[in-house]
């Protein structure tokens, strides 16, 4: 699975953590492209926790083989 595209929320780390200022100001614009990017970076996540409980059943449920044949 690729990491979606993050680069609105990576400038507001960047502005958070970088700015010596005590407030920091967004426009509507970036703030409406922030939160399309927080809700593809949550529905990664959650597809990443399904394919890990996928891969956790796999493990625990053994493996079952059928063999089909006339002289066994």
């Amino acid at each position: 699975m690729k990491l979606p595209h993050l680069g609105n929320l990576d400038n507001f780390v960047k502005k958070a953590t970088i700015g010596s200022t005590p407030s920091i100001s967004v426009n509507r614009s970036d703030a409406q492209h922030m939160v399309k990017e927080y809700l593809n970076l949550v529905n990664y996540v959650m597809s990443l926790q399904d394919r890990v409980i996928e891969l956790e059943r796999e493990l625990a449920t053994p493996q079952q083989i059928e063999i089909v044949s006339n002289k066994f």
